[in-house]
């Protein structure tokens, strides 16, 4: 399977970076198993592994988001601890992620891309739709940093790939499900968002 460079392709990919208080090796870990995607992506309701072993290039896993279903992906690029990449495959949309992490003087520089391939009546509303996906992953990153440098419980300390245990096969979102749809639940968000400034700019005062 070939998968397309992203970063030779910038005019279409969304690019989202945050500085993270954490070594590269942590970060990557926590970025690279789907498994925990479940505490920093609201849109996340399950995940199934679904190949054996450690994590690492050819593993499968499917899941499941709110509004859109099941997505199957898998990772496609793996060099630990600087970079990752993974495809993703829906009804309605395909995606193709890029993590870079690099070493700072106070932790780790995450950066992530994201080439969002849309199926069907998605198509015409791509720009819109990169605009939301954009907050979306601004919204995901800060997560992450926030779990990766928090300690939990109270008292304790922050995620670490050194102090955890091999998560389970299946994990299930324990919250509440948030973040962006797509698919005709995506169009009409837009369009209803669309509306909603057009609303705001003509109720702006005019200049004297």
């Amino acid at each position: 399977m070939t998968t397309p460079d992203i970063r030779s392709r910038t005019r279409g990919a969304i690019q989202n970076v945050i500085d993270i208080a954490a070594d590269p090796q942590t970060v990557f870990d926590y970025c690279i198993d789907s498994r925990h995607e479940t505490d920093w992506n609201a849109k996340l309701l399950e995940v199934v592994k679904r190949t054996d072993g450690p994590v690492g290039l050819g593993t499968r896993f499917d899941v499941r988001l709110s509004g859109t279903g099941w997505m199957a992906t898998e990772i496609v690029a793996f060099r630990r601890p600087t970079f990752w990449a993974a495809t993703g495959s829906s009804k309605h949309l395909d995606v193709r992620i890029e993590g870079d992490v690099a070493h700072t003087g106070h932790g780790s520089r995450l950066s992530v891309r994201t080439l969002l391939l849309p199926h069907g009546v998605l198509r015409l509303v791509l720009p819109a739709l990169r605009k939301v996906m954009r907050r979306h992953w601004d919204d995901n990153l800060r997560a992450i940093k926030t779990s990766l440098e928090t300690p939990f419980p109270p008292g304790g300390r922050a995620w670490h790939p050194d102090r955890q245990e091999e998560p389970a096969s299946v994990v299930r979102r324990t919250g509440p499900a948030g973040g962006v749809r797509d698919g005709p639940a995506l169009v009409a968000l837009i369009s209803h968002e669309r509306l909603r400034s057009d609303h705001a700019k003509e109720e702006e005062p005019c200049e004297p």
